[in-house]
């Protein structure tokens, strides 16, 4: 079934089994699968705009803006704010090519970010038999704290440097510096 039609358009099938062309349609050019326009699984609206709802496309998409999967595109990143930090994520690569848990405006403190100088935050995680923690890295007996110390061991059976301590840099037998039995103040 085949039709063309002096007010602009050319049909082929029927009811909603129709390929139409249409050159007078407010709104559509080409649209299948539905004898209404609005309707059809596939259309293309005379600015462009395509509509498939079930496509499988090949080849290089570019694209400036929009959304693919909850994810948002714009010319400067692509990300995923649902609205909890914890679940949202992006690349921008202006500042932060990689971030997560913190939505796209709170990149700057995500717990986990890369700048593009390769920079590395990580609030909490593990790495190579290490704990990342807030202010520390630990693994096993052994902990090194953003603060200044090191301590090997555990309870009272502990070696500890310290260089935030304000009379002691080294103590060893005990956990607090002043019970040790061997220590060494900074002086």
């Amino acid at each position: 079934d085949a039709t063309v039609h002096s007010s602009g358009y050319l049909l082929l099938g029927t009811v909603n089994n129709i390929v139409r062309l249409d050159a007078a349609d407010a709104t559509y050019r080409l649209w299948i699968g539905n004898a209404t326009a609005a309707s059809a699984p596939f259309r293309v609206s005379k600015g462009g705009a395509l509509t498939a709802t079930s496509a499988t496309i090949t080849g290089t998409i570019t694209a400036t803006a929009g959304d693919i999967g909850g994810w948002t595109i714009n010319s400067t990143y692509l990300a995923k704010d649902t609205g909890t930090a914890a679940t949202s994520a992006g690349l921008a690569p202006s500042d932060y090519p990689f971030y997560a848990g913190a939505t796209y405006a709170n990149r700057a403190s995500a717990p986990f970010r890369v700048t593009p100088a390769g920079n590395l935050t990580a609030t909490a995680g593990a790495m190579g038999g290490w704990t990342i923690g807030a202010s520390t890295l630990s693994g096993g007996d052994a902990t090194l704290g953003s603060s200044g110390y090191l301590d090997l061991g555990t309870g009272n059976d502990i070696v500890r440097l310290d260089a935030s301590n304000a009379t002691y840099r080294l103590w060893i037998g005990n956990a607090t510096a002043a019970s040790a039995p061997f220590r060494i103040t900074k002086a």
